[in-house]
């Protein structure tokens, strides 16, 4: 039978390897001057108590950190509304954690191949950030 977690235990903080924080992306975090975190509930952190994801690697992250969330935010809202603010924060780095609830809202429509597309490197929301602030650095992995 499977234990579930009650509101009274409390989780591990979650251990950053020697390996992870000196992995690529970490890198780029710990030397940009702003970062720029774009995503849904999970980077926003409703769904989390409050907590971003990133929450764990903050105290590497030397420079100032914007984040541009909505919980419930799919790509296509995410071009349509937010890349404004995207665009504004002047981000060294922009770190782009979405998708959860493209494939949750999926329809006829929207294919996974347009929304591969959306998310891709060379893709509509990458596209649209390079296209405003071309200094900025794309990782995607």
């Amino acid at each position: 039978m499977k234990k579930c977690m009650t509101q009274m235990e409390k989780l591990e903080p979650l251990q950053i390897t020697d390996e992870m924080k000196n992995s690529r992306i970490c890198r780029l975090l710990q030397n940009a001057e702003t970062v720029c975190f774009v995503g849904d509930s999970l980077t926003e952190g409703t769904i989390n108590g409050g907590v971003p994801w990133y929450e764990p690697i903050r105290s590497s992250i030397r420079g100032k950190i914007v984040n541009v969330s909505q919980g419930g935010a799919t790509t296509k809202i995410l071009l349509a509304y937010f890349l404004s603010a995207i665009v504004r924060a002047e981000a060294d780095l922009v770190v782009v954690a979405a998708g959860a609830n493209d494939i949750l809202v999926a329809s006829a429509k929207d294919s996974m191949e347009s929304y591969i597309a959306r998310l891709s490197s060379t893709g509509e929301l990458f596209g649209a950030i390079m296209r405003f602030g071309d200094s900025a650095y794309n990782y995607f992995h």
